[in-house]
């Protein structure tokens, strides 16, 4: 501009300066003279910009008493246009960005530089324009919901799967509950299962207490195992009283196992089984079988408790399966460190639960899921459909797969409409907020600072035409990624793949690939899955090594736990597991299944005081029922209305060298007979003892002493229902003669 445009424009501005409605123009146009009304200054030019004042940061900050409003350049440092705005300098705009690309930003901080809000407005991330996610002000994240509750809430199907889980997976403060609601009517329940795939490990559940030795509750496939590191023995109660100041020493014994023996009704055996009063062994219709061996191989001398109905069974041994089922809700809780039992929940309060894991402790994890090792390929957790297609999946990497069980990204979700996200407060449209940007699956934050949106960035009403392989919300450099609400930071993504929400402390041994931290909180839930599906609903655990000491496990470890020590283990071997002597957590042989305690006693608990405690085998049809603890607190083996202590409808074996036997019958009969048995003859009474066979030994006493001479010559069955008592006189009695009289007889069979 020249020197006379100079003297013309500083002309015009003085001589307008003080007329209120007109407009100062500044153009290189002759033509335009009108200008815009609405502005004081109107420049206007078809080859020139405007250039505002140029200073560097120096000078910037040195500006006295800056006006709101006043705009700069700045020529050093963060280069570009800054404005005065309520008491700051606030950059506008510059060369080198400030807002994060569609394909990545280097060189920032992950401990200032994030992707959120630093306002109490919720962030949400969308798809096709759609709400997919959505992470509220105080840090709760919801996936298929606006409004979360918890620290992570999934309205729809979530699936998991790896090969290993640290012990340490989640801090000891966390409980993980899995449940369904609008289950349609004719749904029988949840589901969760643990391991289907290869493993290494067995499946133990362990109780400790501390300074007390560690019992264990596990199945290898081969025998289902009850122990303890001490010679204490393992009892078997009900009717325990939970309000009792001594809840284990409340209640009833009817069984326990000690070094020993086995005792039913009894607190000190002393050979291998000792059975209080009656024992009755019952065979009935159906397939039921008890098989005790110490014969070992697939297959042989397996562990199996099976009968002909029930909810409950049993069975172990080389190529067999450990089933365990409940009338209602299974409840697993360990880590509780104190003797007292918890409060017991009534099945109609969990109706169409499969599984509960409910943590005991506010400082005890709940629910653990580690890879086997570094090295590990497969997903660390799968959900898949009814005809086994993986539908969500945890890579190794952390990557989190809904839709995809091949995720290549921290979140990558597949699907027509893969995210929606309900509820996420509106926006002001001013400096503080951010918007996000959705392209080609690629989340990213724009901030409504720079008034635009530039091609490269992510704007907050959402961007079009971006590719998922090439645009992305992240970093390209090594640095962790930060998600912030209400200018708190909620979730990090480190720079080697692993989440954390709630926390940023990783375990430093075994690095969590998702790390939930809810913190000091009144809530149960830390993790709450749930969806609605008319099949079942399930958490698999699958670790995909076939290698000598792969297993999927399911551990519940205390807050003194170790890998070894105070810890309850669910878990299944995998088809190359080889065991280990000595090994004092794994057992069994390839896909065996087991349950091992390394913790104190182990309880098993049926607090119906209506409903029997049932084993079953080789299926899970009623009729597969092979044991049952009564509620009367009856042992039934081979029979579903046991009526004493130990009821067996069958035949049984006493002792290493003992004979197998069908029945012991026992009765009283009275005998009523005067005739004189004249010296060195006999007499031959029948009684009536029904069940009694031909060829069983019969055992006759009299309740009362015979007369004088009289004594019992042989007895036997003669024939079914029918056993012949034969007398003899040996001299005594009136000329030789005796008279048996009235005498009562107990009269025992055995066949």
């Amino acid at each position: 501009m020249s020197k006379k445009t100079i003297q013309l424009l500083i002309g015009c501005w003085c001589c307008c300066s003080s007329v209120f409605a007109q407009t100062v123009i500044v153009t290189d146009d002759a033509a335009y003279t009108t200008g815009q009304a609405s502005a004081a200054l109107d420049v206007k030019s078809t080859s020139k910009g405007f250039l505002p004042p140029r200073m560097t940061a120096a000078q910037r900050t040195a500006v006295a008493s800056p006006a709101e409003g006043l705009l700069v350049f700045q020529t050093d440092g963060t280069k570009g246009l800054y404005y005065y705005i309520n008491g700051a300098w606030t950059i506008l705009a510059s060369g080198a960005g400030g807002s994060w690309s569609l394909t990545g930003n280097s060189g920032i901080n992950s401990s200032t530089n994030f992707l959120g809000t630093t306002d109490s407005v919720s962030l949400r991330l969308r798809t096709s324009n759609t709400t997919r996610m959505s992470i509220d002000s105080v840090g709760n994240i919801g996936i298929g919901t606006l409004t979360p509750t918890q620290k992570l809430a999934v309205n729809g199907a979530i699936a998991s799967t790896a090969t290993t889980y640290p012990n340490y997976a989640y801090n000891s403060a966390f409980r993980m509950a899995f449940g369904e609601s609008n289950v349609p009517a004719n749904e029988t329940g949840s589901v969760v299962q643990y391991g289907s795939g290869s493993s290494t490990r067995n499946m133990l559940f362990a109780f400790t207490k501390t300074n007390v030795n560690t019992s264990f509750f596990g199945n290898d496939g081969n025998q289902m195992m009850l122990g303890s590191e001490s010679t204490r023995p393992i009892t078997f109660r009900t009717g325990l009283v939970y309000s009792a100041a001594n809840i284990m020493g409340s209640g009833t014994e009817i069984m326990r196992v000690s070094p020993t023996g086995v005792g039913i009704g009894v607190t000190d055996p002393a050979n291998r089984l000792v059975v209080k009063d009656t024992l009755e062994i019952r065979h009935v219709a159906g397939v039921s079988q008890v098989l005790f061996s110490n014969t070992s191989g697939e297959g042989v001398g397996d562990f199996r408790i099976a009968g002909d109905g029930g909810d409950l069974f049993w069975q172990g041994g080389g190529g067999r399966a450990l089933q365990m089922g409940s009338y209602h809700t299974t409840i697993l809780g360990g880590d509780r460190q104190t003797a007292t039992l918890p409060a017991f929940v009534s099945g109609s309060t969990l109706l169409n639960t499969g599984v509960l894991v409910k943590a005991q402790r506010d400082v005890s994890v709940a629910l653990a899921i580690q890879p086997n090792s570094a090295s590990q390929t497969a997903n660390i957790t799968e959900w898949r459909n009814a005809s086994g297609t993986v539908m969500n999946a945890v890579a190794p990497t952390g990557y989190l797969g809904l839709g995809t069980g091949t995720p290549t990204a921290p979140l990558h979700v597949v699907g027509t409409n893969p995210v929606t996200l309900l509820g996420v407060q509106a926006g002001t449209a001013t400096s503080t907020d951010s918007m996000l940007t959705i392209s080609s699956g690629i989340v990213k934050k724009l901030p409504v600072s720079t008034f635009s949106t530039p091609g490269s960035s992510w704007s907050t009403t959402g961007n079009s035409g971006t590719s998922q392989t090439t645009n992305f919300v992240g970093t390209t450099s090594n640095v962790g990624l930060s998600f912030r609400t209400n200018n708190a930071q909620r979730m990090i993504i480190d720079s080697v793949g692993n989440v954390a929400i709630g926390t940023t402390a990783f375990d430093a041994t075994n690095r969590e690939r998702l790390l939930v931290d809810a913190g000091v909180t009144t809530s149960v839930n830390a993790i709450y899955a749930k969806g609605t599906v008319n099949n079942y609903f399930q958490m698999n655990i699958r670790n995909l090594s076939n290698g000598t000491q792969a297993s999927s496990d399911y551990v519940a470890t205390a807050d003194n736990g170790t890998e070894t020590t105070n810890f309850v283990d669910l878990g299944i071997n995998g088809s190359g597991y080889a065991y280990q002597p000595g090994n004092p957590i794994e057992t069994g042989q390839p896909n065996d299944c087991y349950l091992i305690g390394s913790g104190n006693d182990l309880y098993i608990v049926n607090n119906n005081v209506a409903k029997s405690t049932i084993f079953l085998v080789a299926g899970t049809a009623a009729s597969n029922e092979a044991m049952r603890i009564s509620p009367a607190e009856n042992v039934g083996i081979a029979t579903t209305s046991p009526t004493a202590k130990l009821d067996v409808g069958g035949t049984f074996k006493l002792g290493a060298s003992g004979s197998v036997m069908n029945n012991i019958i026992k009765t009283s009969v009275s005998i009523t007979d005067n005739t004189n048995i004249t010296y060195t003859a006999s007499l031959t009474k029948t009684a009536t003892v029904t069940g009694a066979n031909v060829n069983a030994t019969v055992i006759v006493n009299p309740r009362t002493a015979l007369p004088n001479g009289v004594s019992i010559a042989w007895s036997r069955v003669s024939a079914a229902n029918t056993v012949q008592i034969n007398f003899t006189n040996t001299g005594a009695g009136t000329f030789g003669n005796q008279v048996l009289g009235t005498v009562v007889f107990d009269i025992t069979v055995i066949q």
